[in-house]
Parts: C-alpha cells; structure tokens; sequence
C-alpha cells in the first residue's frame, strides 16, 4: 500500500492538479478502513486505476501492475517508521498511523456547529476528505485554546469538552448484580429512614456521612479546594432544619457539575435542579436522598466520561495548559504533513524577506522582523490567504498569502485585518462629521437630539462596521449600508456652524464624500490607515504592561520532546507552566493616534491590539525553533 501511494504522488507532482490521481489517492487512503474487499471504497479505487489506465497514467509498466494487484493482499497499518516524500502538497500524509493518530484522545470530537478551517476553494491541489476532516479536528484544538470562548457554550468549563458521553451497554443481570442492588437499596432505605426522623440532631448526623460519600465521589471530578468540596468536608452548623440547609447544598454541587459535565449531561442535571425546586414539605427527606442518589450516580457516570481521570481534578489553567500544549503540538505536526521542513524554512524566510522598510533590517531580530511583516500583510488592500492558495511559482507578497507557520491563524488575522479596515472607515467618517466634545453639547429636547453626541454616534457607527464583519466577512470590505445615513443626521443635527437644516444639496454632498473617503486609495483614509499600522506595529515591539522589560521570550518550548531530557515526551501540567501563558485580563497601556482619539475607538484599537498579541505569542510558541534559526524538534 506504501510503495502504491508514493507512486501516484510521484505521478501527482508530475501531473500537478489531475484529479483521477487526487481521487485515487483520497479514496486509497480510506480503503483500510472498509473490510470488505468488494466493498465500495474498494470499488472506487477500481475504477479510478480504469480512468488511470486510460489516460495513460497507469499500467504501462510491470512494476505499476503488480503494485496494483497487492490491493488485493490483506492491508497492514503504516509502519511508524515509514516517511512521506516531500512535495509541495503532501496529500498522501493522511494515511493511518500519522495526524489521525495523533489527535489527543482528552478532547471530544468538535460537533457540527464548531468552526471550521475555511480551506480555500481556489487552491491548486484539492485535499482528500480524510485529511479535511483532520485539520477541521486540529483548528477546533487550535481555537480551543487560543479563545475558548468561541467555542464554549454559557457557563461552561473547559472540561465539558474534555468530556464523552458515556455508552452504556447492557449486560445480561448476574447473581453479583442483583446482590449489589439488594445492598444498595438498603442503604438508601435506611438513608431515608434516618432523614424522615423528626429530630434534627439525627438528621444531622446522617447527612454529614452521606457528605463525606458524596466529597469521595465529586473528589475526582473537582479541583482540590472547590468550594463544593470545601462544604461537604466542613463539620456541619447546627440549624433547626437539616433538610432545608442540605436541599441549598445539593444545588451548589449541582451547579459545579453542570459547568464540568458534557453537554449532553445538561438536561438531566436541570431535572435533578428541578427535583429540589418542586419539593413538597412532607417529601424533602425523600427528595434529598434521592438527589445524593442520582447525583453520586452521575459522578461515576461523569467519571466515565473523561478519558483520564486526573484531568477532572484540574483547575481551569491547567486544563488550558494542557489543551494549548495538546494544540501546539498537534498543528504543528500537521503543518509538517503539509509541507516538509524544509519548505516550510523556505517559505517562511521568502516571506519576512519581502519586508518593506525604508533602513536597513540585517539588525532586527526575527522577532521585530515578524511583527513587522505581519503588520504590513495586514495593511494592504488584498485580503490574507491561506498558504494553500498559492502555487509555488506565485510570489507571496502579490498573493498577501501567508507562510505555513501562520496557516491555523489564518481564520484570526483575516479577521483582524477586516477590523483594522474598519477602525480606519470609523475614524475617516468621524472627520466628516466633525461633532463638538460632549460637554459642549447642549440640553436637547428632542429625543432624537439627545441620542446623539461624539461617542453615541460612534457607537452607532463602529457597531454596524462590527456586525457586517462578524456575520458576513467579506473579502472586499465591510459594505457601508446606512452609514451615510448616520453621517448625514449627525451632520444635520451639528453643523460646524450649530445649523441644524441641510438642503438637498448638501445632502448629496456629504453622501458622495462618505463615498469617497471610504475608498482605500482615498488621501485621508491612506493617512489614518499608515497612522494605525505603525502605531500598532510600535506597540507590538513593546512587551506586554504586565511583563518585565527584560523578557526576552521563550527560550525553549516545552511541548513535544525536551532536548536535555533524552527526547522524553513530557506535558506541562501541575506547577509546570505552558510557554504560552497570554493573559486575557491583562489589559493593554491607553494608545493616542492622532485620528482615533474617540474613546470608542480607542477601545476598540486596544481590543485589535490584544487580538494581535495572543496571535503572535501563539505563533512563536509553536515555531519557537524558528524563531531560534534550528532544526524542527518532532513531536514524535
């Protein structure tokens, strides 16, 4: 199957782009994976090595017969040991044994609704399905931990994607089992008797030890000092109404396995909550014990779910520790079946080489060279594209494509540089306005009056430019629907000279002038956006207001193999911290650019600002060897 696979990718970099060849080799790559030798994968392979043969690709030499012919033999899985050839594309990577294999096993497969990988349509070389299907599982580790809370439903915790539904599978009943249940109903008979007893001090004394079952079952699931775990291994205050105090506990633990509980554990969890909302007086002891009941059933079952039981005992940092090291290492291992290394050093050094300075940048660290770079992708009129986009001939810089390096970030800076157009569109439409300061503004009696100041206006004004970014990206520019509307009112209503009416006339002056400012070739738009850029460009090249002046970075990364430790895989949990450590509350220093001194756009420059940052500390936590001019270390 290996000796096949190399041959078709030979003949798919001879015959770039043929589709009878991609389909063989997508359709090889599934074949293992259909038991029947006549089955349909099968069947497909058959016909593509027809089409093959008919084109003259295929059989025109012995060799390529008997290769052919040794689909019939029993498949083995890929040795470990095997390598790919390098090629531009290596679609053939996608086989058993490499990227899928790879996939961390704590993390549940992404659902329908996760964000995908937005692979281009127009790229020279289509990749097989198998392989799709990979990267979408690599960007939603990738998002995971670079902004969990794009994918996250409300409330939730990291674990509730480190969780599986558990399937249960019936079992025929045997004579240990039905022991088993005959003890347990006993206890819980006994439990119930105990609580239904009127005397509070006896009521007491049985809820504490069913406490103590219930701090052994959550134990496993909790961090150490939750205060759920706090409460039920505290001594017990003494109150007239045991019950009462114990119904608000079970609440407590409910809630704190809600955030921790896969998603389809959700409901289930809600009618246990509904139990104690809907208690009757004369049924509280037999509510309460039923909720420990089921709620100690749901930890085992809870338990169940995860794929390693430790990671239920983590606080949040060290669940993103361990999800960020997971993706690290993840994309950068399917990076490396997309391109071989050295390409990717390749790519990767033609890229920051187009950098447009105006002094000398032999200087500059790779570091600087970086953020400046991608500074100026960011500010150019082509939108930035996936790597894939590009043939090896096209250049680069016409293209705006990204190096490999950036490929999962990709999504993000698209996103960012849309918001960076925008900034600018909201700080040329502010010059035409030209509104006094709010507190000059006078006492309106109008409520359309009133509504409208400096900062009302650009609110209006960047929330439109932010919901045609977020619910419909587009390549070409955030459509300017409504905005000279706004313009227009604000305009009528403060007039540089206080004159509130405006003909048809000017109406239509200031409309084409909305027009035209917009424009990226605009004199007053190309000034703001040169203004933004290198003011965002400065502030990247400082470090973070919440980091010493003398970090100089990451020194070495600790996901994948460690160098002085033989190659021993290691993860960074428990007190060892994970490089990349951006921190979402941090906030960035104030920023005053001459254009954008409207607090609303200052805000949102500091919030472009922080998006920027994560990204860049992502990417030089992941191809920290890059930025230290050395080999790759494999992840495996």
């Amino acid at each position: 199957m290996d000796a096949l696979v190399r041959k078709l990718e030979e003949k798919l970099r001879a015959n770039p782009g043929n589709r009878t060849l991609l389909n063989a080799l997508s359709h090889l790559s599934a074949i293992e994976h259909d038991s029947a030798r006549s089955g349909p994968t099968y069947d497909l392979v058959t016909n593509d090595f027809d089409a093959l043969q008919k084109e003259g690709l295929w059989g025109s030499v012995p060799e390529e017969i008997a290769l052919l012919e040794g689909i019939n033999a029993p498949l083995t899985p890929q040795e470990s040991g095997t390598t790919t050839p390098s090629s531009s594309l290596r679609t053939g990577a996608v086989l058993e044994g490499e990227s899928q294999t790879r996939l961390p096993g704590v993390v549940a497969h992404p659902t329908p609704s996760a964000p995908r990988l937005p692979l281009p349509s127009d790229s020279p070389t289509a990749l097989p399905l198998e392989l799709v299907d990979s990267l979408n599982q690599g960007y939603f580790l990738h998002v995971l931990a670079t902004d969990p809370a794009q994918v996250l439903p409300p409330g939730k915790s990291l674990l509730s994607v480190l969780s599986r539904p558990h399937s249960h599978i019936n079992h025929t009943s045997t004579l240990h089992d039905r022991v088993e249940d005959l003890v347990h109903r006993a206890f819980w008979d006994e439990a119930l008797e105990s609580l239904s007893n009127p005397i509070p001090s006896i009521q007491l004394s049985r809820i504490k030890r069913l406490y103590d079952d219930l701090y052994i079952g959550l134990s496993a699931l909790l961090p150490p000092g939750h205060p759920v775990l706090v409460t039920l291994s505290s001594p017990l205050s003494p109150t007239s109404s045991p019950l009462r105090s114990a119904s608000t506990h079970l609440r407590e633990v409910l809630l704190s396995l809600r955030e921790r509980c896969a998603p389809t554990r959700d409901s289930y969890i809600d009618s246990l909550m509904q139990k104690l909302e809907d208690q009757a007086n004369s049924d509280l002891a037999s509510v309460v014990v039923d909720v420990i009941r089921l709620t100690l059933k749901l930890a085992e079952e809870m338990k169940d779910d995860l794929s390693q039981f430790v990671l239920g005992t983590m606080g949040e940092k060290q669940l993103h520790a361990v999800i960020s090291s997971q993706a690290a290492e993840l994309e950068k291992e399917q990076v490396l079946h997309l391109w071989a290394p050295e390409q990717v050093h390749s790519l990767w050094a033609r890229w920051l080489s187009d950098l447009q300075l105006s002094v000398e940048s032999a200087h500059l660290s790779v570091h600087e060279k970086f953020i400046r770079r991608l500074t100026q992708a960011l500010s150019t009129n082509r939108a930035v594209r996936s790597p894939l986009s590009a043939t090896p001939h096209e250049r680069t810089s016409q293209l705006n494509s990204l190096p490999p390096p950036l490929f999962f970030e990709m999504p993000t800076l698209f996103l960012i540089q849309n918001y960076l157009q925008a900034l600018v569109i909201a700080a040329s439409l502010r010059s035409l306005v030209r509104l006094p300061p709010s507190s000059s503004l006078s006492i309106s009696t109008t409520k359309d009056e009133s509504a409208v100041s400096e900062r009302s206006f650009m609110e209006r004004i960047w929330s439109l430019l932010k919901a045609e970014i977020e619910e419909e990206p587009d390549t070409d520019g955030a459509k300017l629907l409504n905005l000279a509307d706004e313009v227009v009112r604000a305009r009528r209503l403060y007039g540089s000279h206080g004159d509130a009416s405006a003909d048809a006339e000017d109406e239509s002056r200031l409309r084409a002038a909305v027009d035209r400012t917009v424009q990226w070739n605009d004199p007053v738009f190309v000034l703001l956006r040169k203004r933004l850029v290198e003011a965002v460009c400065d502030r990247l090249l400082e470090p973070p207001a919440d980091t010493p002046r003398n970090s100089s970075g990451p020194t070495r990364l600790q996901t994948g193999r460690d160098r002085e430790r033989g190659g021993q895989m290691r993860l960074a949990v428990g007190n060892e911290p994970f490089l990349f450590v951006h921190d979402e509350k941090s906030q960035e220093k104030s920023l005053s650019i001459k254009g954008f001194e409207d607090p609303v756009l200052i805000e949102a420059v500091l919030d472009l600002i922080g998006k920027l940052r994560k990204s860049v500390q992502w990417t030089e936590t992941v191809w920290v060897d890059l930025f230290e001019g050395r080999d790759f270390v494999p992840s495996h």
